[in-house]
């Protein structure tokens, strides 16, 4: 890493920033970071280790108890108007001019392009009207404030599949958190510029009638964050049926709504949007996976089947939050694959060609070690369409530093953790927007 730095330049820049607030990414003395989120740190296959204490009772998925209003999605789609989200400080009242709807784009196709992730892939021709990459800091917890608006490029929009179909597959719940994202950057100037990340919920967060249909739910738990709950069994051809119809619909739905620039893919998912983390540090989780009839072999082809749903997202790019994959073998041993993840990384950009835009949800300024270096490298050698979004604030180390780094690896993108406000200065944050922004597409 310290040799890629030199060589991009970063290491300068990286270095002044360290003067004033301690050592950068890469630079830093211990090269253990501590694991968030299942981030595993193991560089070896190991049996699965004894888990730590974890109550009796998982937290329940969240299904809706009650069923909001409901809507069919004719195309083209003629949507109520949604209840804005609430706007986290005062704001002007004074509606912007509407942002005007994409005409319905050509049918013609740009010329794909050869990429090098384990010899080489090649790209099939991207749509022609594919919206920009999202690029910029994004505030990963919902629309920001006012104050700090300007110097941001947009927010996560973090929805269950439970919020978005809580009854049926049949139709998308009206006025769900999508829309009330989008009526507020379309009825508010302060948001008039920004744009949005569609981060969907699948695992702990699926509706009821989706585990209902998969034969039963299964009992997971990560054991590092004390969360856990019920998924359904996700590697299952009735669930990848009902998850791919999922994109299908909302599709149909915001596929051409400026305002959305990304979506996540999230089909395999089981606690955190993170589908390579199958909880493996908790034993008990292991071995309700393999009870319920998980294989690896199933795992990976729901892993490639959830990219390819994502092509009927014709104008909009889809993100996966990539990690060494956790592997979970019959006889309970479990490992890590950083290898497969590299497989993904080129099926991803292969299927789904410029659309296709490679993150992580774990960076901080300490490493996590070799596997995470290799998978790191792998993914600035794709190129353009990177997203990062950092560790908690207090495991982040110097959030500064990490998001030079982003930069300097090529990141479009980087999801803020919950405080950054009183961390970084407006200044700071303004200059950091820039420098993403200005990386190549």
């Amino acid at each position: 890493m310290l040799r890629k730095l030199l060589a991009s330049g970063c290491l300068l820049a990286m270095a002044g920033l360290a003067t004033a607030a301690g050592p950068p990414l890469g630079l830093a003395s211990s090269r253990s970071g501590a694991a968030i989120h299942g981030e595993a740190t193991a560089t070896s296959k190991s049996a699965a280790t004894a888990p730590s204490a974890r109550p009796t009772t998982p937290s329940p998925s969240m299904n809706a108890s009650t069923s909001p209003s409901t809507k069919t999605l004719p195309s083209p789609v003629t949507r109520p108007s949604p209840s804005p989200t609430t706007t986290p400080a005062s704001a002007p009242t004074s509606p912007p001019t509407p942002t005007p709807a994409p005409t319905t784009p050509p049918t013609g196709t740009s010329g794909g392009v050869c990429i090098g992730v384990g010899g080489g892939s090649c790209q099939p021709p991207s749509p022609s009207g594919l919206k920009p990459e999202l690029s910029g800091l994004l505030d990963r917890n919902g629309a920001p404030s006012v104050s700090l608006a300007p110097d941001l490029a947009g927010w996560v929009v973090n929805v269950t599949w439970a919020e978005l179909q809580p009854t049926s597959g049949s139709v998308i719940a009206a006025d769900n958190p999508i829309d009330q994202a989008v009526a507020l950057i379309q009825s508010n100037p302060a948001y008039a510029n920004m744009h949005l990340r569609i981060r969907i919920m699948a695992g702990i967060d699926s509706p009821g009638w989706v585990e209902a249909m998969s034969g039963g739910s299964v009992d997971v738990y990560n054991d590092q964050s004390g969360t856990g709950g019920n998924v359904p069994r996700f590697w299952t051809a009735p669930v990848e049926q009902a998850y791919a119809n999922l994109q299908t619909l909302l599709a149909a739905e915001y596929d051409n709504d400026p305002e959305i620039e990304d979506v996540t893919i999230a089909g395999c998912m089981t606690v955190f949007d993170e589908p390579l983390i199958l909880e493996t540090s908790d034993a008990a989780t292991v071995s309700n996976l393999l009870a319920a009839g998980y294989t690896e072999a199933a795992d990976e082809t729901c892993q490639e089947d959830a990219i390819a749903d994502q092509q009927v997202w014709v104008h909009t790019h889809s993100s996966i939050a990539l990690n060494p994959y956790q592997t979970i073998s019959a006889d309970g041993s479990t490992g890590i694959d950083e290898g497969f993840t590299q497989t993904l990384m080129a099926y991803c950009r292969s299927t789904l060609g410029n659309r296709c835009t490679l993150g992580n949800n774990s960076i901080r300024t300490a490493s996590l070690g070799t596997q995470y270096d290799d998978m790191y490298g792998a993914m600035q050698a794709t190129g353009p369409g990177i997203y990062f979004q950092t560790a908690q604030a207090g495991l982040v180390g110097n959030l500064q530093s990490t998001i030079q780094w982003a930069v300097c690896e090529g990141a479009n993108d980087v999801e803020l953790p919950a405080g950054y406000a009183s961390i970084l200065s407006a200044g700071q944050l303004a200059s950091d927007n820039q420098a993403l922004s200005a990386n190549p597409q």
